[in-house]
């Protein structure tokens, strides 16, 4: 549709690292107004004020790493009136920072939200960890203790359960209760010793994912479970080694020089 008369020339798309600025109106209740091309998904846009002018923070891309597709929106409209009430100062940080800081803090609820299912669907589930690689959003890790020769089994079941219960989740490793969920290196120690891969591979074909992963075809992709537990009944042969605990004198230690030499008889 052409634009008819004082109707804004619609405006080319911007590069996301430009951000621009609006110089104070010398007319009371003069709205100052920006239109560009932003990411239809950002759930926020940040404002910041100083002496001379009005800022439009670049909006929060959506935690993948990559554009989503443009949309032609108003990114921000300030009034005179808000202007004069000074914007509070959310963060002007550089983007990838500010992208951080917001996966981390999905971490927590969606860690929240995924066990509060598990442990009602599954009861052998003790905990859950979305992993930092998978952006506190992907990849999850979850740790079971198995009571019995009747809960084998149910480990797979959680696989499922976790990918109902978070569409975006396309890896999910479950893994026995000695395992550190939030350590990497153990969680890899259990995939070296404890996964067969011609076993315990579970294969969900074609399922709903996040529509901004390039991998999937709009949002549809197969996801992985993997079972690294020990099967119950080799639980003994599995086991891992230990340290013999010990107790230490306090008394006997020094940093002396003379009272080790004493002691080491030199």
């Amino acid at each position: 549709m052409p634009n008819g008369p004082g109707t804004p020339k619609r405006p080319e798309a911007v590069p996301h690292s430009r951000i621009p600025s609006f110089p104070h109106s010398s007319t009371h209740g003069t709205r100052h107004s920006m239109r560009r091309r932003v990411h239809a998904s950002h759930p926020l846009i940040l404002l910041g004020e100083d002496e001379r002018r009005i800022r439009c923070v670049v909006p929060l891309p959506p935690g993948v790493d990559a554009h989503a597709p443009d949309v032609l929106q108003h990114a921000v409209r300030v009034s005179r009136e808000a202007d004069r009430r000074r914007l509070v100062v959310v963060a002007e940080l550089h983007r990838r920072l500010l992208d951080r800081e917001t996966v981390v803090l999905r971490k927590y609820v969606l860690e929240a939200s995924l066990l509060k299912v598990l442990q009602a669907a599954v009861p052998i589930v003790i905990d859950a960890e979305m992993t930092a690689g998978g952006l506190h959003r992907f990849h999850a890790v979850v740790q079971v203790r198995k009571a019995t020769p009747q809960q084998e089994g149910l480990q797979r079941n959680a696989i499922f359960a976790a990918f109902g219960a978070l569409k975006d989740l396309d890896l999910v490793i479950v893994v026995d209760e000695d395992i550190d969920i939030r350590d990497p290196h153990d969680v890899e120690y259990a995939l070296a010793t404890r996964m067969e891969a011609s076993r315990d591979l579970v294969v969900m074909p074609a399922a709903r994912g996040h529509e901004y992963i390039r991998v999937g075809q709009n949002g549809i992709r197969a996801k992985l479970g993997i079972d690294a537990t020990i099967p119950f009944t080799e639980k003994s042969r599995f086991a891992r080694c230990e340290f013999e605990k010990v107790s230490v004198d306090p008394n006997m230690l020094s940093a002396d020089p003379q009272v080790i030499r004493t002691r080491l008889g030199l």
